[in-house]
């Protein structure tokens, strides 16, 4: 079987665990080919992991038809299915796709709209909240599955030698103190506001030092800062191309979001990490977080609610602590890009058989 990936991008933030899921297949017999622009590092990186790569960029992406380059690419390749990410790849893949009678799946990554799937066979949602979102946009709720993204577990498992110095020691963080930690693009709808007010209030509240860490940087950045006032055990870590030894020295994360998230990567890989997670009960983390059991959802845009929760964590037991690390990393494991993998190739064979998909 011959997979085309294609995206009209060359630089995307989950990068990594789409190159791992990919590299999983192909260890399970899949021939995979990408289609991406050249411009970004998301080509060399794909070469680097030893996946083909052709590298197209069309002129017009709203005018699949003109998207002659594309046609020679699937000329080349010869794929069994074309499987796309995001929205102009979905319309550009499934017009030619039609046009040469090849299977078209497209993955479903934010909420959608209708048009640009209308040349699409078959759609896997992310989460269950993105396809109830696009059944409320109109697409065909039998035409919809949900394969959710997957990660490395591996990856991010905390090695038993990791020094938690190399990171508590370069910010004077002692080791008995417990350090929150959030990670993401710093704009409105992410809610880091809602964390810096809700921390402020039970770092005044709590016995024990509590350190908040914020990795990422964006439009919203100042304003956070500012919002922050100076806080003495607030931390702005700016980008961080490797998050995972700031998780490993971390006790707890939070994903703040006031608005819906797609999915919630950056949750599940705090949770395979080993940490304690809180995030908001609206869009993907519903399916990832049993609440009180491997993690706890708040309300979005609640920061009374989102304060008693971090303290609650934080005050908690060492034995319950350590019960709900030990499910959250279980949980993550569900997502493992072997169980994903596998999962996929099912989809891609029901595909090519005509078949409704069973899982």
């Amino acid at each position: 079987m011959r997979v085309l990936h294609y995206v009209n991008e060359g630089t995307l933030s989950w990068s990594r665990p789409w190159i791992q899921l990919i590299q999983s297949l192909q260890n399970k017999n899949v021939d995979n080919v990408v289609a991406c622009p050249l411009e970004g590092q998301l080509s060399s990186l794909f070469t680097e992991a030893g996946i083909i790569v052709f590298t197209y960029k069309p002129r017009i992406s709203w005018a699949p038809f003109l998207c002659k380059g594309f046609e020679e690419c699937l000329k080349k390749i010869q794929p069994d299915i074309i499987h796309t990410r995001l929205f102009s790849a979905a319309v550009i893949g499934g017009y030619w796709g039609e046009k040469y009678n090849i299977p078209v799946v497209a993955t479903i990554d934010s909420r959608p709209k209708k048009k640009y799937f209308r040349y699409i066979d078959k759609t896997i949602a992310v989460s269950s909240y993105i396809k109830q979102q696009a059944i409320a946009s109109g697409m065909q709720k039998e035409h919809i599955d949900v394969i959710p993204n997957a990660v490395e577990v591996k990856y991010y498992e905390k090695p038993a030698t990791f020094d938690f110095g190399i990171v508590r020691d370069r910010y004077g963080i002692r080791k008995e103190d417990a350090i929150i930690i959030a990670a993401g693009r710093f704009v409105g709808w992410k809610g880091f506001d809602v964390l810096i007010e809700a921390f402020k209030k039970i770092s005044s509240e709590n016995s024990r030092n509590v350190w908040l860490l914020l990795a990422g940087c964006g439009e919203e950045e100042d304003k956070l800062k500012l919002l922050a006032d100076n806080h003495p055990r607030i931390i702005f870590l700016g980008f961080v191309n490797d998050i995972r030894p700031f998780l490993w020295a971390s006790n707890l994360y939070v994903l703040p979001s006031r608005l819906p998230e797609p999915f919630g990567l950056s949750l599940l890989e705090a949770m395979a990490s080993g940490l304690l997670c809180v995030a908001t009960s609206n869009g993907g983390p519903n399916d990832i977080i049993n609440h009180d059991y491997d993690g706890w959802l708040v309300p979005p845009d609640d920061c009374e609610n989102l304060a008693n929760t971090l303290n609650q964590v934080l005050l908690s037991s060492e034995v319950r602590k350590k019960e709900v690390e030990k499910r959250a990393i279980q949980k993550a494991a569900t997502f493992d890009v072997e169980q994903i993998s596998l999962l996929c190739i099912d989809y891609y064979q029901s595909l090519l058989m005509g078949e409704k998909y069973a899982h």
